[in-house]
């Protein structure tokens, strides 16, 4: 009954029962909060969150942090956020950095531990580490998952977003970016 309560508003317009069985692979935890709680508020019922980086004053102003959380892992912080949203959630939140250490081993075991289906799955890449978001440019192809890009420049000089969906989009992050991949 509290599920049927928590999604009773959206339940004509969301397809919940479908959205239930979708994954957001959130890489990067602190500007894309928001994002993330957006997306389980929209009844996505299963998250895998990689942040590395530990809450800090300075996130309160530009990543919807909190003082209470200073000190704590981003991941780990979002995961309990994205709970208090949604109680039925699955969620693997991992405190550590995307590199190429973690393998497309350690990939393919963390999606089926969760249970995520490839076609409702999506890679959102929201980190400013290009080294990450190169990384997240490689599972999406090699595992035929959307990738949703997105970051901004130092100074707010710029931002970019992109979105590749395998088999449909003409060109990947990396051939749109290719000067910065050489």
């Amino acid at each position: 009954l509290s599920q049927n309560e928590t999604f009773a508003r959206i339940s004509t317009t969301i397809p919940l029962d479908y959205m239930k069985d979708c994954t957001v692979i959130g890489i990067g935890c602190g500007g894309a909060r928001g994002f993330y709680e957006d997306m389980a508020r929209c009844g996505v019922g299963k998250f895998i969150l990689m942040d590395g980086d530990i809450s800090s004053r300075s996130n309160i102003a530009s990543q919807n942090g909190y003082i209470s959380e200073i000190g704590k892992p981003k991941a780990s912080v979002v995961k309990g956020r994205l709970c208090d949203i949604n109680d039925n959630l699955q969620i693997v939140a991992m405190d550590r950095m995307l590199d190429d250490s973690f393998s497309d081993e350690d990939f393919r075991q963390t999606l089926e531990g969760i249970g995520a289906i490839p076609e409702r799955t999506v890679i959102c890449g929201f980190t400013d580490s290009f080294q990450a978001q190169a990384r997240c440019q490689k599972l999406a192809k090699t595992f035929r998952i959307p990738l949703l890009a997105a970051q901004h420049h130092a100074n707010g000089d710029s931002s970019e977003v992109i979105y590749w969906y395998p088999g449909v989009s003409r060109y990947s992050q990396e051939e749109i970016l290719a000067p910065r991949y050489e």
